[in-house]
């Protein structure tokens, strides 16, 4: 079964370095894994008058763009529906999706990502991170708080907890 992790934090605080990091890492070791990335703002990402962007203008509830090396999707439905039919498309060798953004969505185990002089997101509530990922230096939290560069540590942890134990 996939495993799904989200890895959240502010416009600049290391999302997209961990990530590239963690893909690294655990297809390295043999992991097969897939990423969804958030967009933040509410405009279409797809150009208007493309030939997708006038199938759904009329009436289209999903478009599908495929060339020879890549396929995108262009769906209205909601975005934990989304989310979930981007999973069931992953290669059958996919055991980990890392979700990059996503901070309201919840549900899924996440990994908080901080960067000091920058807008932090909060650690609180019923969701608890697995791990901070910060240059923060004096965080007081019972959860595991790792440096930027402590991209090992955070892959091992990922390997207990979600994919059935470390090497």
């Amino acid at each position: 079964m996939v495993k799904l992790v989200r890895v959240s934090g502010y416009s600049n605080s290391g999302k997209t370095t961990l990530v590239t990091a963690l893909v690294e890492k655990l297809t390295g070791q043999g992991v097969g894994v897939a990423t969804l990335k958030h967009h933040g703002g509410k405009e279409h990402i797809e150009a208007t008058d493309t030939d997708t962007w006038k199938h759904r203008k009329a009436g289209a509830s999903a478009s599908f763009l495929i060339s020879s090396d890549s396929m995108t999707i262009y769906d209205d439905s909601d975005q934990g529906t989304r989310i979930g039919r981007a999973v069931g498309l992953c290669p059958p060798d996919v055991e980990l999706v890392i979700l990059e953004g996503f901070k309201t969505f919840t549900g899924i185990p996440w990994i908080a990502v901080r960067r000091e002089g920058f807008e932090l997101v909060p650690i609180d509530g019923d969701e608890l991170p697995l791990c901070i990922v910060t240059d923060e230096t004096d965080v007081d939290t019972d959860i595991p708080v790792f440096n930027h560069s402590d991209v090992d540590r955070v892959v091992k942890l990922l390997a207990d907890k979600l994919l059935g134990g470390g090497e």
